[in-house]
């Protein structure tokens, strides 16, 4: 189990960033309680535009909150009931800074705001060998927003998807759930970050790679910076985590 408190609990954002309690509760289930990690950028985070700091804060309606009320709630032969849901995700990180090493840029912007980074940077060494490991599953999703190619952005995150594998439980790969679908394509500003995200996307299934998150339907609303989503966008993007949950 993690042995560092998770982001949200992070000095500069604690105060924009709740604990995500969920209520609802349901009956005690009969098996062991599970766990869940998220590992991602800002929108796996749950972030929305913060123009006044290099901060981008947290959505109080995160995916990773959805997750967790939706467990509680879960019916008590759903053996992914009650389980803990810690948000890992770091904004503008991509796949190599949690298997490799951040750079020295994601460093500079966030390390005083997240504890795993901090000692990342520090050791430099990868990310995730600060989250702790033994998690039942693994969420990854990175948007690849800003990658010039989309087969080695990929690459990249089956590098990552590797190594969580050798040392936790199942290992789920999300999309951006406002990324390719064709409806939501048409919907998003012709900007790179959109044509990037469809390219990523088509990459990843191509490869058969997709085993989280995957919006192929609805159109979910960004913010105005058209990369970040709004509160239900990312409420959605939650139901759709527990929906894939083996």
């Amino acid at each position: 189990m993690p042995s560092l408190e998770p982001p949200e609990l992070a000095s500069a954002v604690a105060a924009s960033l709740p604990l995500e309690a969920a209520g609802a509760l349901g009956a005690t289930p009969a098996h062991a309680v599970k766990s869940i990690a998220f590992v991602g950028d800002s929108i796996h985070l749950g972030a929305g535009l913060d123009i006044t700091t290099v901060l981008l804060q947290p959505s109080p309606h995160t995916a990773a909150a959805t997750l967790r009320a939706l467990l509680k709630k879960a019916p008590v032969a759903n053996t992914w009931k009650d389980a803990t849901v810690t948000n890992w995700a770091i904004p503008s990180s991509d796949p190599t800074d949690w298997s490799s090493a951040p750079d020295t840029p994601l460093c500079n912007n966030y390390s005083a705001n997240y504890p795993h980074l901090k000692a990342a940077c520090r050791d430099g060494a990868p990310i995730m060998n600060y989250i702790g490991s033994g998690y039942d599953a693994v969420a990854v999703m990175f948007t690849g927003s800003t990658t010039p190619s989309a087969s080695a952005w990929v690459d990249t995150l089956v590098t990552l998807k590797t190594a969580l594998d050798a040392v936790n439980g199942t290992i789920l790969l999300g999309t951006s759930p406002w990324g390719g679908s064709s409806a939501q394509s048409a919907a998003m500003p012709a900007d790179t970050y959109r044509t990037v995200r469809v390219a990523v996307e088509a990459e990843m299934s191509s490869r058969g790679i997709i085993t989280g998150a995957h919006n192929t339907t609805g159109v979910m609303p960004t913010n105005t910076d058209s990369l970040h989503g709004r509160d239900h966008a990312y409420a959605t993007e939650g139901s759709l985590w527990y929906s894939t949950l083996p």
